[in-house]
């Protein structure tokens, strides 16, 4: 018999049809809390994110079908927090911004040219 502790405690995981491993979470409090996973049909990770009583907290990556590293940033109370790099399929870096609190973070230049670019 569970005691209350455990309730609302556990890994859920869920299959594709042929077994593969599709997700796979882990709760407490009946609430996210831990590493989320997510898999293509063909085994390939496609996205990971912990969670924290049921809020974003911590790294956060996402990968193209193909493998390679599509995003990775973190999180702080549900909120982007530090740096956010996104990459093509060759690796090559597409936007790279920091973030406080979910708010970008800009340098004096950026800031400087977009103040340009509204006039």
């Amino acid at each position: 018999m569970a005691n209350e502790e455990d309730e609302g405690k556990g890994i859920y995981e869920q299959f594709f049809e042929d077994g593969q491993r599709q997700f796979e979470v882990a709760y407490e409090r009946g609430m996210l809390h831990g590493v989320l996973r997510r898999w293509d049909e063909d085994g390939q990770l496609l996205y990971e994110a912990t969670h924290v009583d049921g809020v974003l907290q911590g790294p956060y990556r996402r990968w193209y079908p193909s493998g390679e590293l599509f995003e990775e940033s973190a999180y702080q109370d549900g909120k982007l927090h530090g740096d956010y790099v996104q990459y093509s399929e060759e690796g090559d870096v597409l936007v790279e911004m920091e973030f406080d609190a979910g708010e970008p973070v800009f340098d004096e230049a950026t800031l400087a040219a977009m103040e340009a670019d509204d006039d």
